[in-house]
């Protein structure tokens, strides 16, 4: 191991053991470090590959498993890999008879060995699957537009037009090779618009699906707006489960496709709380999908007007869909985009999320959830909040095969884990939740090139962010018929086939022992960061790319923090605005936090913003890196929620209750930046490692 790796090991350990205050060292404590429980040892994914299984092997890999210190499994039924070698096994309908069969056996064997069982809900990702009805599918509304000179003649015909291919994996059922597309609008508007005053509607001009019209003497912009169904399939579903992905803003649909789970209860006879600890839904991967059914009664319910006129700018699926416009409609535009994106996300978490806890619950089983996903991040730091064990994710390849790799182990940076991570671990600090956990070593490259010593550097990096239970990515269900490598679906290779899976439990124990105190132990974050997740609603829509590198600071702030012997906790608006305080502390939930900083923030909700004032005036330290905040966020008395904002920030900066610094440029020494910022708060790191004896 290089001195580097062991640096980083020990400061792991050393950050853990002294950040996070145990609730009470005694001999219990230690206990578990030795005896760690099974939900403290590390998990697989146990990909069902094409739900291929038959019960001798389930019990052989169970006890393969269970030899080398593996805690758990997450059955997860997945599409066979392509190049899979066949076998006579017979692939089984998911939630079918014999499925839940072999659901049944991994159970009761896995209580047997003292392991925990959890299962993801449907099938690959998201929910989705042939069984649900046209009206139970996702919507995603989209714009074309083609620019029309002033004077002249158009005919468009709009089922070529508007013809999309649909994007589903290879195998689907009910594939189509374009996807059903409705028109809801058609809109002249003109070039360099001022208001919504100009703007011709000519959906009525539209006949027999063709648009003729001819123009008057400006030049326009001819918009579409319309809303697309079957464009996108679960991904790598396996049989039954595969097809088109469910309407999550749907409550109805929601529950329908977890009321399927119910088979298990009826065919077994046994309560689905003792066959499985926690249902798991993976990422958030609804291909754009903004719409539903009532999702304008929604809007004008939160928002107090009507959506539909601003559909034509706000609908930005690749977060580009700009106009050129007046400086004040400009503005107004990104005050309704704002509004817009934060029902979409209310919604869903609403209709979604919290139905998937309420379903868990409803049933004594846990909820396992990860908040983020692609392309947009559905509510990342919200989402966090409410299941029972909040989950992120880490990369450890992700690299094309022409790129070059790095000397040595670091994250990839732009994929954004680093956040989920933090957005994860602090949402679990806040509702005090004991574990937050982690699908740990994913990759998309580099199978065979896991080494355990990158396994080990990865895992001390997501304890250091605030993970502890690690859940592998992945074990293959691979009958030894099937030879070497075995059937495998992408991730790392853990399988006893790899030539050090004999040291895989040196590990295992490691990380178990860690998981264990650290579930069994007080968080400790002196510091809270705000970051600038509104803003990029109002600008490019809850597209993760932006958040995850813009400014490039934001998502790493937490690196030099730790790296100065502190902490840090990642919050968000809401947050902000239900927090209290208590002498010079901001209390959000569970935790207390002796400062704020906000990465380049420039707009507050009026709450947040006099809570702020409210902090810093009880003598809380306010620190405005780069911009400060000026301004509100949504459409409805912008003017006096702007007064509101402003007044508080300048109230805070001219009382020398806050104040605002530059931000670090890439080239800076992060490290030497963040030790200055602490200084002027007057922050002492929570533990100081020195070479010196004393």
């Amino acid at each position: 191991m290089t001195k580097t790796v062991f640096n980083l090991a020990l400061l792991c350990i050393c950050i853990f053991l002294i950040s996070c205050e145990t609730e009470k060292v005694d001999n219990t404590l230690f206990e578990k470090f030795q005896n760690p429980a099974a939900d403290a040892r590390p998990m697989v994914r146990w990909w069902w590959n094409g739900n291929a299984v038959e019960a001798d092997e389930i019990k052989r890999e169970l006890a393969v498993m269970k030899e080398a210190g593996i805690g758990g499994v997450e059955i997860n039924s997945i599409a066979m890999p392509p190049e899979a070698q066949k076998t006579d096994a017979e692939q089984l309908q998911w939630a079918g008879k014999e499925w839940i069969g072999m659901v049944k056996v991994a159970s009761e064997e896995a209580k047997q060995l003292g392991m925990i069982t959890d299962l993801i809900v449907g099938s690959g990702w998201p929910f989705g699957g042939r069984f649900l009805k046209d009206d139970e599918t996702m919507q995603r509304l989209g714009v074309k537009k083609q620019t029309i000179a002033a004077n002249t003649s158009v005919s468009i015909n709009l089922d070529e037009f508007l013809s999309f291919k649909s994007h589903h994996t290879p195998g689907t059922e009910n594939v189509k090779e374009t996807s059903d597309v409705e028109l809801l609008s058609a809109k002249l508007i003109p070039v360099n618009v001022k208001s919504l005053d100009g703007i011709i509607d000519v959906t009525s001009e539209v006949k027999n699906n063709i648009l003729n019209y001819r123009t008057d003497g400006k030049d326009y912009v001819l918009v579409f707006v319309y809303n697309e169904r079957n464009f996108k399939s679960v991904y790598h579903g396996s049989p039954g489960a595969d097809g088109p992905i469910m309407d999550h803003y749907k409550t109805d649909a929601v529950r329908a496709y977890l009321n399927r789970l119910k088979a298990i209860e009826k065919e077994t006879g046994i309560p689905l709380s003792e066959l499985i600890r926690a249902l798991f839904c993976d990422s958030i991967e609804l291909g754009g999908s903004n719409w539903t059914d009532d999702m304008k009664e929604q809007f004008e319910a939160q928002n107090g007007y009507d959506i539909t006129p601003w559909l034509p700018f706000v609908i930005q699926p690749d977060g580009q869909n700009k106009y050129e416009t007046s400086k004040e409609l400009a503005e107004t535009i990104s005050r309704v985009q704002y509004d817009y994106y934060n029902t979409i996300i209310n919604v869903f978490l609403e209709r979604f999320t919290v139905e998937f806890q309420n379903f868990c619950t409803e049933n004594g089983v846990l909820c396992r959830y990860q908040a983020y996903g692609t392309p947009f991040y559905m509510g990342l730091f919200q989402g966090n909040m409410i299941p029972d064990i909040p989950e992120s994710n880490n990369w450890i390849y992700s690299q094309g095969r022409n790129e070059a790799e790095p000397s040595e182990f670091q994250w990839n940076r732009n994929h954004g884990y680093m956040l989920w991570n933090k957005a994860a671990s602090s949402a679990a600090h806040i509702t005090g939740k004991n574990i937050t956990s982690n699908e740990a070593m994913t990759n998309t490259r580099g199978v065979f090139r896991t080494s355990l010593e990158t396994v080990k550097q990865s895992d001390d990096i997501n304890f250091i962010t605030g993970m502890n239970h690690t859940v592998l990515h992945g074990f293959n269900y691979s009958p030894l018929e099937a030879g070497f490598p075995g059937w495998m679906r992408y991730g790392a290779y853990f399988s006893e086939q790899n030539p050090w899976w004999k040291y895989f439990k040196n590990w295992a124990d490691y990380n178990a022992r860690i998981s264990s105190v650290f579930q069994n132990s007080k968080p400790q974050a002196d510091i809270a960061v705000l970051g600038r997740v509104r803003d990029y609603w109002a600008e490019v829509g809850p597209a993760r790319g932006f958040l995850n590198d813009k400014p490039w600071y934001y998502a790493r702030l937490w690196e030099p923090i730790s790296n100065l012997g502190s902490s840090c906790d990642y919050i968000h608006q809401p947050i902000l605005e239900t927090a209290t305080i208590d002498g010079k502390n901001l209390v959000c939930g569970e935790m207390n936090y002796k400062a704020v900083v906000l990465t380049d923030v420039e707009s507050l909700t009026p709450k947040a913003a006099q809570k702020l004032e409210a902090y810093a005036a009880a003598g809380g330290k306010v620190v405005f890196i780069d911009n400060k905040p000026h301004r509100s966020l949504s459409f409805q008395n912008a003017e006096s929620n702007d007064a509101i904002v402003s007044g508080a920030v300048e109230n805070m900066v001219k009382s020398s209750r806050a104040f605002q610094i530059d931000g670090p440029a890439e080239r800076d020494d992060f490290i030497a930046w963040t030790k200055n910022l602490m200084e002027k708060i007057e922050l002492q790191p929570q533990v100081v490692i020195s070479n010196q004896l004393s």
